[in-house]
């Protein structure tokens, strides 16, 4: 059962490349392993969660997955609404 519409935003900072493909790549890949809906937008994607912790675990493997890709820094924002 969805509780919350979570739009999450997460920005490499200081990479040698200018494109974030790969790392929107990798992302999408985690949320797809979760079998969580979601819906990737210009800046943004909007994800289906059940919880906070959903929440938590999911930014913990986002976080993960790009510093083992050499991402040093990160920029997230978040907004939420009902679904």
């Amino acid at each position: 059962m969805t509780k919350l519409v979570v739009s999450i935003s997460v920005t490499p900072i200081g990479t040698a490349d200018t494109s974030v493909s790969k790392y929107v790549r990798e992302v999408i890949s985690i949320l797809q392993k979760a079998g969580l809906k979601y819906r990737v937008g210009a800046g943004f994607t909007d994800v289906e969660i059940d919880s906070f912790e959903t929440l938590a675990r999911l930014l913990s493997e986002f976080h993960t997955a790009l510093t083992k890709m050499g991402v040093k820094r990160m920029s997230t924002l978040l907004t939420s609404s009902p679904p």
